[in-house]
Order: structure tokens, then sequence, then C-alpha cells
């Protein structure tokens, strides 16, 4: 291009046709096209300059695919090659004869033009870099444009599609006001867009308590600040009130300070919540309950308070009747039956489908059910069974089709579940009170019958088992023999069996010692009668004294909890018929004791003292002093046993107590004493007239301290014997002293050890 006038109308004329397209490429090839014409350019290009990576990317080139060879392809590769510290501009030459020059795009990329040779002189150059930058100015602008463009058609597509509700506010004089809202927003708050639409968003939700309303303000303010914000709040909806979670965040618009916030409705999350915390507080008070009907009862109130006016009532399994009796009802059941329900025995019943099945059942509407309800005498529209277990049934119900919801399902099976629990720590602890109650019982029987008889008239009451037996084992026959039975079992059998080694369930559980749990006595292999009425039982041995046999006309009538009820009680049995068994062997033992001391040794001692006599008749002086000593020891010998068998006796009645007046008592004891021993002096001292609870034979205990006092007292003296009794405060103190020379010490350390020695005795 010759002159600089030219060149300045070429600028100029570039300068004209910069400006922004409504895409950076119509931007692009507006102004490459002046570049080109006015330059009387060959070709040109521009790129955009990637920061992230250092590399440039193609916007638009002239021609658009140019020759490999031409000076306009070889710029391009130039520029795609140059070092990153490469200093603006870069000329040069193709191979074909034609130059290119690479110019800077300020912040956006490089312009790439090829001409003649020698058609980019300095001067071309330097007049080139304003529109240049123009140029890049207008690509930046155009490219931030886009991206807005582009983010707010996102915004657009996201603001219509997200489930939860969206509005969009702009502050105007310091009011939050309407610009748009989605279809969400118009569904849940009842307001069309067009009735919210420049309205102060707080003035259209918001309620009209002054809490609200300076939570709102608070918002306002952090939107103002354009801050995001996340916070629980309460707005007005279309069916009355609810609880959402705010979220907001402001949007980038130039001076305008806009926001948008997003209600999720956590409504029914905190009605859950709401629920959850209920359910913690009656589960408190279900747990503390003392017994199972008082668990029944707090279970009651809890169902109330979960699901609201509803009809409730807990039903127990009875096997003495064989029947889920009600246990618990609220008031609407007593007011629509004029008082409680009875008993279910109709097994073909949805309620004791859901109790055999341990399975729970909701049923929306009543009308259009195809099984069988329960009696017609309330009849229901919507009807929701609980199986607790092994212990019964709970029953929610309204007299309205369609009153709950699967939230209320969900709630009242975890209700029920923890019920089941509470009722299987209550019958837990219960049983084993009454199995101690028992067993306390049967430690006053004398025979193993009266133990199984003392066990099988509780049973029924106090574990539900009305059809029990206790078989024992007899070593002779080899053979478990009926020992006792509940009255309930006796009436159903004419006659309880035996069982031998037949491989019954019966003699396996007591071979093996093992508990045989059998919820369903036809599937079972090891059957004693194939016709009996019994469905399922439960078998306990009782170590090697027999078996504990519990049964029911129904399959699948016990569990855990009843097996290990059971499995103490018959530990208890077995400890108290080993007792039984020790005590019978001790008493034989006892008698036979008690014979060698009362005629055995008696005769023989009578035999001896009778021989002495004719020695001392007969013989000499040292002789008959000698067989006087025979007589002597002999009397002490039987005086001795005569002794032992006042301590039998004593021990024997150890636990026994009688009132006896103290004075009566001592005079009896002297006149007694004065009868026996004429020779010794016994006097009295008694104050008051006390009565003491003591052993029935505590006399003989004073009598042999006297006789002890005369006969081991002062040799050559008359024996004088004192016997005083004092009160002191609420003590009785009796004394008896002597004036001999006391008890020896090693007599007395005898005492202290509670036991003598083969040296020491």
């Amino acid at each position: 291009m010759n002159g600089s006038r030219e060149q300045l109308e070429a600028v100029y004329e570039i300068s004209l046709a910069i400006g922004r397209g409504t895409t950076l490429r119509a931007t692009v090839e507006r102004a490459l096209s002046a570049y080109v014409e006015q330059l009387d350019c060959t070709g040109g290009a521009v790129l955009e300059h990637h920061a992230s990576d250092d590399t440039y990317q193609l916007v638009t080139a002239m021609p658009a695919t140019p020759e490999p060879e031409s000076a306009l392809s070889t710029g391009i590769d130039r520029l795609h090659g140059l070092a990153p510290d490469q200093q603006f501009p870069v000329r040069g030459r193709s191979d074909e004869g034609g130059s290119y020059c690479l110019m800077a795009l300020p912040s956006f990329g490089a312009l790439v033009l090829a001409g003649r040779e020698g058609t980019f002189d300095d001067q071309l150059v330097a007049s080139l870099s304003a529109v240049n930058e123009k140029l890049a100015e207008n690509c930046r602008g155009t490219r931030s444009e886009s991206s807005l463009r582009e983010d707010r058609n996102r915004f657009e597509t996201v603001f219509e599609t997200i489930q939860e509700p969206v509005v969009h506010t702009v502050f105007r004089n310091g009011e939050p006001i309407v610009q748009r809202v989605n279809a969400a927003f118009e569904e849940t708050f009842g307001f069309p867009a067009s009735q919210v639409v420049g309205r102060n968003i707080n003035d259209v939700i918001v309620p009209d308590d002054e809490r609200a309303r300076d939570e709102a303000k608070s918002l306002d303010e952090y939107a103002r600040d354009g801050r995001t914000m996340t916070r629980e709040v309460r707005r007005k909806t279309a069916d009355g009130m609810g609880t959402f979670l705010f979220r907001g965040a402001p949007i980038e618009a130039g001076d305008a300070h806009e926001h948008v916030a997003m209600y999720v409705d956590v409504t029914d999350e905190k009605a859950r919540q709401r629920r959850l915390e209920q359910l913690y507080d009656e589960t408190e008070r279900i747990f503390t309950a003392s017994n199972r009907e008082a668990v029944c009862r707090r279970a009651l109130t809890a169902a109330e308070e979960l699901v609201g006016d509803s009809i409730v009532a807990l039903h127990l399994y009875d096997r003495s009747q064989e029947a889920l009796v009600p246990v618990a009802v609220n008031e609407k059941v007593e007011s629509k039956l004029e008082g409680e329900p009875g008993p279910y025995t109709d097994r073909d019943t949805i309620v004791w489908q859901a109790y055999d099945s341990d399975e729970p059942v909701m049923i929306g509407d009543t009308a259009s059910y195809d099984g069988r309800l329960p009696d017609g005498s309330m009849p229901v529209g919507s009807l929701i069974v609980l199986p607790l277990g092994k212990h019964g049934v709970f029953m929610v119900s309204s007299l309205d089709p369609d009153a709950f919801d699967e939230v209320d399902f969900d709630f009242l099976r975890l209700l029920a579940t923890l019920v089941e629990t509470a009722l299987d720590r209550t019958q837990r602890t219960e049983g084993l009170e009454e199995i101690q109650a028992v067993t306390r019982e049967t430690l006053e029987a004398d025979t193993h019958e009266e133990v199984a008889e003392a066990v099988l008239s509780q049973i029924p009451n106090v574990l539900d088992m009305p059809l029990s037996a206790i078989w024992e084992y007899d070593t002779g026959q080899d053979t478990l023999v009926p020992l006792a039975a509940t009255e309930k079992a006796q009436l159903l059998f004419e006659e309880i069996p035996t069982y031998t080694d037949d491989g019954s369930i019966a003699w396996r559980a007591f071979q093996d010692k093992e508990i045989r749990l059998v919820p369903d006595i036809d599937e079972h292999d090891e059957i004693h009668n194939e016709d009996s009425i019994i469905r399922s039982e439960l078998v306990v041995p009782i170590g090697e004294f027999g078996v504990l046999i519990s049964g029911s006309t129904y399959t699948d009538s016990f569990g855990e909890p009843e097996r290990r009820l059971l499995e103490t009680l018959s530990a208890n049995v077995e400890t108290t018929m080993r007792l039984t068994s020790r005590r019978r062997e001790l008493e034989l033992l006892d008698q036979v004791l008690a014979r060698i001391l009362r005629h055995n040794i008696r005769n023989v001692l009578t035999i001896i003292q009778g021989f002495a006599r004719e020695i001392q008749q007969e013989g000499n002086a040292e002789t008959a002093a000698n067989a006087q000593r025979i007589i002597d020891r002999s009397a002490s010998l039987q005086s001795t046993a005569e002794h032992a068998r006042d301590i039998r006796h004593i021990v024997t009645n150890r636990d026994r107590r009688e009132e006896l007046s103290l004075p009566e008592v001592v005079n009896d004891i002297v006149m007694q004493i004065q009868s026996e021993y004429p020779a010794a002096h016994v006097t009295t001292n008694i104050e008051g007239e006390p009565s003491v609870l003591v052993h029935p034979n505590f006399p003989v205990a004073i009598r042999h301290l006297v006789e002890n006092g005369i006969e081991h007292g002062a040799t050559d003296a008359t024996p004088r014997i004192e016997i005083s009794v004092s009160q002191n405060d609420d003590r009785v103190v009796l004394e008896v002293t002597d004036n001999g020379p006391g008890i020896p010490d090693y007599e007395v350390d005898v005492l202290d050890k509670h036991g003598e020695s083969a040296l020491e005795h």
C-alpha cells in the first residue's frame, strides 16, 4: 500500500467495520473482511488464545480453507509454533513467495494477515495497533455476552425444570420484587405467575406473625449483601402452612441486586421428625413399664399420638383360651361397643392370619377386601394389624376408608417392634419372678411327685402353659413315666403316655439333654402318637430326673421367650429334686444314727455296766475300783449319747421359734435340779417378767449349764449355782454362775475354732 494517506483511510475504514455482532464469529468475520479488503491482503485469520493450555484456536479465516503452502497457512502454522515469550508482531515469508504478519489482539488472541511481499511494513503495522486493540475489545465483549447469554439460557432451562419452588427477585427500593416464578412455585403456594410478578415476595407467602416477618427481613439483608444463605422457614402454602428449607443466592446482573431462591418442602420430613421424637418419648415410657398390661396401655397411648383420632386395641395370646384376648383398648372402642371387645378365636380372620404369619397388614378400604375381617360388631373403613411376635397383635383402625398412608404404616410397624421387645423383657422379668416363687414352694416338698405337683399347679397361671406335664425317669424300667400333669392336661388326655427308647421327641430330648422346640408336630419325624391333638410342643429335660413338656393344640405356639423360661424352670426343678433326694437320704441316715444312739449303744453300755458290776462284786479292791471306772465311763458315754439326741433334735428344728416366759423356764429348771441334785444350792435373781422368742429347746441349754456347774464345780465344797435374769433396754441377759474352777482355756478355744482335731478334743 503506497502512501500514508491511503494507509490512514484504510485503517479508518477498518475501524468503522469493527463492532459487536450477535456471535463471536460474526464479529470477527465482519472485521476480518475489512482488513483483507482495505489492505489488499490475500487472506487473513483470527485465532483465540486459551491460557489454560497455551494454544490458539481458529475463530474464522479468509479463505475458510487456506492452501497448505500459502502465506496464510504458513503464518497460522508459525503462530502455533511460537514460544510462550515471543513478542508481536512476527513477520515472515512462505515458500511460494508471499509474506505474512502475526499481530497481537490483546487479552484475546492473534490476527494473521497474508499478502504480497513488502505489504506489512513497520508503518502499516504500527498504524494497525489501535484497530487491533478495538477488534480485541469487541471480541472480548462478544465472548462475555455470549457466555452470559448461554448461562442465562441454561438458568432459564434449569429454572423451569427444577421440581422445587423457585422465585427470581430484584431489589427495588430495598424490597424483593418478584421477576418470575416456576411452575412448582405456582402449584405449591397457589398463586399463578400473573398474580405474583411485580409484588414483594414477602407479602405473598410470608406468614403474618411478627417472628416470620423479622426472619424475612433478615433474609432480605443477606440477599442485598450478595450473600448465599440456607435456613429453615415457615411459609403460607396452597394447603395452609408448610416448612421449607430456604436456599438463596445472588445473580450477577450489573448494578441491580438480583436474587434467586429455592424452597425445598420439608413439611413431611419435619412431621416425620416430630413423630420420631414423640415415638422416642413414648418408647422410654413403654420400656419402663413394670408388666405386660402396663406395656400395652402405654403402647396404646403412643399409637394415638402417632396417628391421631383412631381406634386402637391390643390383644395378647392366651393359651388357656387359645384366643387373642383384649388387654388394652382406647375409649373409641369402648364407646362403640359399650365395653371391651371379646377375644378373637376365629383363626380364618385377617387378625389371626397376621398373627400366624408374623406379617403386618394394612387394608385401605375394608369394603373391597376379599378376606375375612374380624366380627362385625364394630365395622371399620380401614384397618392395620401388626403382629407382636408370639405375644399377640396390635390393631389400629378407622371408621373412614384410606385413613392411613405408608408413613403411618411405617411408624406403627416401628412402634410394634418396640412393643414386642418390651413385652419380651417384661415376660422374661415376670416369668423369672414367678419361677422363683414356684421354686420357693417346691423347697417344702418331700418327694419328687410333690415337687412336680407344686410346679404344675402354677404353670398355667404364671407362664400361660395350661397343657403341661412332668415325666420322671425310672431307672429300673428304663422308661419315662408320668409324674404329674396340669388339670387341663388330665382332662384332655384319658391316659398320660409313658416313653421308652422308641425314638420319640421326649425320649430324644431326655437322652441328648437338649431342649426340643417343635413348631409343628406333623412335620416332625419323631412322633410318639400320630393321632395326638397336640400340634406344637416344648420339651425340656430335667437333668437325669426326667422331662418337662408343654404343648398346644395349635401349631407354632411357642417361641424363644417361652423356651428360655422353661429352661430356667427346669434347672430349678432339677435342683429342687436333687435337694429332695439328698434330704431323703439324710433323713434315712439320721434315722439309722438315731437308732444306733438310742438302742444299739444304750443296750451295749447296759451289758458292759452289768459285767462291770459283777466284776466289782467278785474282785479285790483294785479290781473293784477299775470296774467302777468302767461303770462311770459307760454312764458318761450313755449321757453323751442322750445329749447327742438332744443336739440332733435342735439341729433338725433349728428354724423353729417359740415365745417363752423366762422366769417360768428358770423356775421349772430349778425345781428339776433340786430334785435330782439335793446337795446342790441353787438360787435365782430375776428382774421383771421378760418373755423371749427362742428355740423350743432353749430350756435344755440352760439345764445343761446348771448341770455342768454342779458336776464340774467345787470338789471340796457344796456346789453353788446362781441363775440371774436382767433387762437392759430391749435386751434380756441370762447368766449362770457357779463356784467351780471355770471352763478350761482349751475348751473355750474349741468353741472359737468351731471344731476339734484328732489330738485336741
